[in-house]
């Protein structure tokens, strides 16, 4: 399993002092936002020139919008953005008024996605699908009929725990258990009295979403998604020791329950 980091773009930080401090705060990636990548998406290699050794801690961007001629071809640049910086994964934000939608909008949708996964697959890739709040793909329902469509080992998805929980689908650990073979990335975000929070301090019910990852033996990503309310510091060190108390404390527990069987 892999921790990794994102954090919302802010014209007041440094690009490169973020992505040095992820990388020394002892992450495993980060997912670069729109407005962090943006400007370089046709130049590549000027993003690596400019960050240096830095830019070897970006694993993963993020992509929104409809899935429009525009956007696919967007979508095929942001492919080849990625693998020329050393990243692995696209993440893409489907942009669509859910009432619009019918099954079959939906399964249209899941067919395009997986000619465009195929492609993210010939070069190495992933392209994970993130349900977002507003959008198609923030209701189970949908996500069933857009799973069903899309072909096998072709388009993943990134859960979204935060996005989930304010869509009203409160039980996430049941959506983990459910669409397991689907999740190559977990993105960890708290949500609470109305608004995105840090983690554990929203109402997102963690310690069953970490049970359910364990039951199901996951072994993707896990990214810590910083909403911003903390300094990047201690935004990082929180976010890393949140995981890693998420992860030991069912193992905690069911070392519990096994010495009390043995008993």
């Amino acid at each position: 399993m892999k921790i990794g980091y994102t954090r919302d773009a802010n014209d007041q930080e440094d690009l490169g002092t973020l992505l040095e401090s992820v990388a020394s705060a002892g992450y495993d990636g980060y997912k670069l936002q729109p407005g962090q990548y943006e400007q370089w998406l046709d130049d590549p290699d000027g993003f690596v020139r400019t960050y240096g050794e830095r830019s070897r801690i970006v694993s993963a961007l993020l992509l929104n919008g409809p899935l429009d001629a525009e956007r696919i071809d967007l979508l095929r640049s942001a492919m080849q953005f990625i693998r020329a910086v050393g990243g692995k994964r696209v993440v893409y934000c489907y942009e669509a008024e859910p009432q619009s939608l019918t099954p079959i909008d939906l399964r249209v949708f899941g067919h395009q996605l997986s000619t465009l996964g195929h492609e993210a697959c010939d070069h190495g890739l992933a392209l994970s699908i993130h349900n977002h709040y507003g959008f198609p793909t923030m209701y189970r329902k949908n996500l069933r009929v857009l799973f069903e469509a899309i072909d096998d080992e072709s388009v993943w998805w990134t859960l979204d725990t935060g996005h989930l929980y304010k869509a009203g689908e409160m039980n996430i650990a049941s959506h983990i258990r459910e669409f397991r073979y689907m999740i190559d990335n977990v993105l960890l975000l708290d949500y609470g009295r109305g608004q995105f929070r840090s983690l554990g301090q929203g109402e997102v019910p963690f310690e069953p979403v970490f049970g359910a990852l364990r039951e199901v033996n996951y072994n993707g990503w896990i990214t810590v998604h910083d909403e911003g309310s903390l300094p990047l510091d201690e935004a990082l060190a929180h976010g890393l020791e949140f995981v890693s108390g998420g992860l030991q404390r069912p193992q905690a527990a069911e070392a519990q329950q096994a010495e009390a069987r043995r008993r």
